[in-house]
């Protein structure tokens, strides 16, 4: 073989080389192969963290079942065996916790990049990461570098988290996630639970899918609320959808689980469903959890709520 013959075949082969190697980089770039590492990892611990509560959940209903036929020794085992369970899921879900920041810087990073199937891979992993990963999403959207349109996806993204949103004037604002209440009208109409989530009460009237307490004009009564992640409060939203007008306190639980008065005074609410819009300064400390305090007494008949919104300035350490 002559040597043109060989230059000719070895550029073939380099022409070939490099043409295997754009399509590997356009569907898997490096950034991209780095971003489906960790989120193949967070996934695993997430299967593996329902998992093992979920053999806690049985070991623990296997325990009662015991117990209510006086079988003790089987009972004292299969606690013992659930409580485990629940201590690795608990440590699975900090590991979990570590690994959702670094899966979202990755995203981030694709989502900069111009060609729309990484873009929208990249969008695909965040918005199976959900709302755990907005404390990075609130630091993205604050780059100087981000061109409109990202800013766009992004924002559109975190709307789609459904009971987090990031707002244009920066705060992070909140539904809850979960409730409890002194006293309720239902466990599931009428219950705590339906104070959860976004608004779905969209007329005034005596409807189940908001909270009600057990008895009308009974006094004092509260909700407590608790939102995905932790912000100094600055403003508090309640949706009202019956005889409003009947709160008169929010309070904020810190981080060593003692409650501050956020405001108190009185609830000017007079239609529904219609808010109360509650501002304030924010306090030296970060909460997760508000408590709501309504004189049931002040308004004639059940007083209604829908849904509590939380805003505030993120908290970097929650």
């Amino acid at each position: 073989m002559t040597l043109f013959v060989l230059i000719r075949v070895a550029a073939g082969f380099l022409s070939l080389c490099a043409t295997h190697l754009e399509v590997r980089n356009f569907v898997f770039p490096a950034g991209m192969t780095k971003q489906e590492e960790k989120f193949d990892e967070w996934r695993k611990l997430q299967e593996e963290r329902r998992r093992k509560k979920a053999e806690a959940d049985a070991l623990h209903a296997s325990a009662r079942e015991a117990l209510l036929r006086d079988d003790y020794e089987t009972a004292i085992a299969a606690h013992k065996q659930s409580r485990a369970l629940r201590a690795e899921a608990e440590a699975l879900g900090k590991a979990i916790g570590r690994l959702v920041p670094e899966v979202a810087r990755e995203a981030f990073r694709n989502l900069k990049e111009g060609a729309l199937e990484i873009r929208n891979r990249a969008v695909a992993r965040l918005k199976e990461l959900g709302p755990a990963a907005v404390p990075e999403v609130l630091a993205f959207l604050k780059s100087s570098r981000l061109d409109s349109d990202t800013q766009a996806r992004v924002r559109q993204l975190v709307r789609q988290f459904g009971d987090v949103e990031i707002l244009e004037d920066g705060l992070w604002g909140q539904w809850a996630v979960s409730a409890k209440a002194s006293s309720e009208y239902g466990k599931d109409g009428y219950g705590a639970r339906q104070v959860c989530g976004k608004p779905n009460t969209l007329q005034a009237g005596d409807l189940s899918t908001a909270w009600a307490s057990l008895e009308p004009d009974g006094g004092k009564e509260w909700l407590e609320l608790t939102y995905e992640s932790s912000v100094r409060p600055v403003r508090v939203r309640i949706h009202e959808t019956f005889n409003p007008g009947a709160v008169v306190k929010i309070e904020a639980r810190d981080e060593e689980k003692k409650w501050h008065v956020l405001w108190e005074g009185k609830d000017t609410t007079k239609h529904s469903p219609g808010w109360l819009d509650v501002r304030f300064d924010p306090p030296t400390f970060a909460t997760r959890v508000i408590r709501i305090t309504l004189d049931t007494s002040a308004v004639a008949g059940w007083n209604e709520i829908d849904a509590v919104q939380l805003l505030g300035e993120h908290a970097a350490h929650e």
